[in-house]
Order: structure tokens, then sequence, then C-alpha cells
């Protein structure tokens, strides 16, 4: 299982019935749901053998119907990161970071997100 797959699993358990995806969201899909974009390469974010302490860097975006309950499913999903430091799937998650928040909206689809981007210290157990 990937570093993202695990994230992934992290996030669905955080956020309930929002659906949970990875890369791109489905223009049919109904909100509420959370989208998991990495913004780096595999052979960026090692920094040596798999044994070794590693990061992700990833960019959420939380949508939904309007904008306090967009922000609020962002909330639910740093909250599930926030000071957490178990094991995921075979990764020990040793810190995050959370920045870069703001807003936005699909007018088309009167749709609302909040989205940052989330950093993730890790390392294979």
């Amino acid at each position: 299982m990937s570093i993202e797959t695990a994230v992934r699993t992290k996030v669905k358990a955080a956020v309930g019935a929002a659906d949970v995806v990875l890369t791109s969201a489905d223009p049919a899909m109904t909100v509420p749901f959370v989208v998991l974009t990495t913004q780096e390469d595999e052979e960026l974010r090692t920094t040596g053998s798999s044994l070794q302490t590693r990061w992700l860097q990833l960019e959420v975006d939380c949508w939904a119907a309007t904008p306090t309950l967009a922000r609020d499913l962002a909330e639910l999903v740093k909250g599930s990161f926030r000071d957490f430091t178990g094991v995921v799937s075979g990764y020990q998650f040793m810190f995050s970071r959370f920045y870069n928040t703001f807003d936005s909206r699909d007018s088309e689809a009167a749709q609302f997100s909040r989205s940052f981007t989330l950093l993730i210290t890790y390392k294979e157990v």
C-alpha cells in the first residue's frame, strides 16, 4: 500500500460519509467530497532508504454545498492529523503541518471548497 492510500484511509475515517479521492474528482460527484493531490514525486520525497524518515506534500481540497460546510470538512481532515503520531497501513506518521489555506467556489456547480497544503513526515514500519 502506498503512503497516499494510507493518508486516504485516515482521511476517510475522519470524514465518514464524504467521498475521498486521490488526484482528481469526477465532475458528477456530489458534495461533500475531499480530493487529495500529491504535489511531490516519489524520488523527491525520499531522503534515503525506505526505512529512513520521508515526507509527503499533498494539496487537500474539501468540497461542500456551503462555505461553512467546506470549512467544517477541512477542519475534520486537519483534526485527524493534528498531533497524530500513530501507524496507518504500515506507515508511522511523525509530524503534520498545514499551510496555504484558501477558499474557492465553483459557480456552475454551486459548490464551495476550502483547500490547504498538508505536509506529512513519516517512515515505513
